[in-house]
């Protein structure tokens, strides 16, 4: 596996990567996939993209063009910032937004419910009443339909070749 560029995340607790270590591999067939969005960063990385109010949550707008997302009625000054589809899974994790790709939302709000007991749980606190490895189980749907929805995405752009699998079509994460 090739090193990672360092992530605003890197240290974090509930880092997506330390609670599944294994969603590193599961990307590793679209590592070298180059998405852009109009973002902060951190060592030249996304941290956070920019979002904008929807009747659903924030959404944030993502494509696999240099030039960023087509924003339609939406304005930022803030730069493009290219990024890996592992790093907009790491980053939507914490920050929980909608992800809008090339058009079509791939991704829904919610991550923080998801994400949150587990956070609590690695800090030695976890939540009353939540089932741990329901919780789990959850998060873990949720990060592969959006890693697949990516994925067939780029397949679709003829960024990388994709054979007809089981999560094919899937819609929104």
């Amino acid at each position: 596996m090739s090193a990672r560029l360092p992530f605003w995340s890197d240290d974090f607790d509930a880092d997506l990567l330390r609670i599944f270590p294994e969603v590193e591999q599961e990307a590793a067939g679209i590592a070298g996939v180059k998405l852009y969005t109009h973002a902060y960063s951190s060592f030249g990385r996304l941290n956070h993209p920019t979002v904008w109010n929807d009747h659903h949550g924030m959404i944030a707008f993502f494509t696999f063009t240099a030039g960023g997302p087509t924003l339609g009625s939406y304005y930022t000054r803030d730069p493009i910032v290219e990024c890996t589809p592992l790093e907009v899974l790491r980053d939507v994790w914490s920050h929980d937004y909608i992800i809008d790709l090339e058009g079509r939302r791939v991704c829904t709000w919610g991550w923080w419910e998801v994400m949150q007991p587990l956070m609590y749980a690695v800090r030695g606190r976890p939540l009353p009443r939540v089932d741990l490895d329901k919780a789990r189980k959850l998060a873990k749907a949720k990060v592969s339909r959006l890693l697949h929805a990516i994925e067939d995405a780029a397949a679709a752009r003829g960024l990388i070749k994709h054979e007809e699998s089981d999560h094919a079509g899937h819609e929104e994460a």
